[in-house]
This record gives C-alpha cells, sequence and structure tokens, in this order.
C-alpha cells in the first residue's frame, strides 16, 4: 500500500481507493503496482532483463506485468511505503489525475511515455 506523507484526510481517501484499485489489479491477473515498495525473487527479475530503461513513465506497471508471467504476484495492504506528496501538491488532483491517466493510458496501448515531467523539492 503507497500512502503519501502531510496529506489531509480527503487526500488519505483517495490513496485509500487508488490502493483498492492496485489490489484489484492483482485479483484480475493484470497487476499494476507502483514501483515505490516492490520486492521481485531476484531470477525472475533477471529473467525479464529488469526495467526497461526507454520508458520514463509506467515502467514499474510494465515490470510488474511481465514478472507476473513467471510467478505470482501478492499484494500486502497490511504493508505501508510512504511516498512523497510533492507531485501531488504541485499538480493538485485534477493536474495529477491527468497526468496519470495519460501515462496508463499510453501504457494501455503499448506506447512508452518518453518525456515524464520531473518534479522535486525546492
Amino acid at each position: 500500500k503507497i500512502m503519501a506523507r502531510d496529506l489531509g484526510f480527503m487526500d488519505n481517501l483517495i490513496f485509500d481507493f487508488l490502493n483498492g484499485l492496485v489490489w484489484a489489479s492483482v485479483l484480475v491477473g493484470r497487476p499494476a503496482i507502483a514501483g515505490n515498495c516492490v520486492a521481485y525473487r531476484r531470477d525472475a527479475f533477471f529473467k525479464i532483463k529488469g526495467f526497461d530503461e526507454e520508458m520514463e513513465a509506467s515502467e514499474d506497471q510494465d515490470l510488474c506485468i511481465r514478472i507476473s508471467k513467471h510467478g505470482r504476484v501478492v499484494y500486502l495492504d497490511d504493508v505501508v511505503a510512504t511516498t512523497s506528496s510533492r507531485r501531488l501538491k504541485k499538480m493538485g488532483w485534477l493536474g495529477l489525475s491527468l497526468d496519470w491517466g495519460k501515462t496508463t493510458i499510453n501504457f494501455l496501448l503499448g506506447r512508452k511515455t518518453r518525456r515524464y515531467v520531473i518534479v522535486r523539492e525546492v
């Protein structure tokens, strides 16, 4: 489960909803687990040659789907990884949803997102 730091109640509810979507993706056999907190078997990781380094976005989902063909993917909702909220704070939920939506649609259509905006705290 991924949660962001320094967010309010409503933001955390949205993160819970998104975590539910990840859980559902595992249940239907098309796991889309973000790379913030994953563990893979070393042999499976090297068998599929790791991350696709030509991808700037959705490379974690791509890896998860490819690796799922070599073993079982498990989602542990009692394990929590904390991620930065800087992208959300800069873009807001609407901007972030549009950004994630664009990269996800590209991924689902088999297109690689070659440019992804880097957001760093100042």
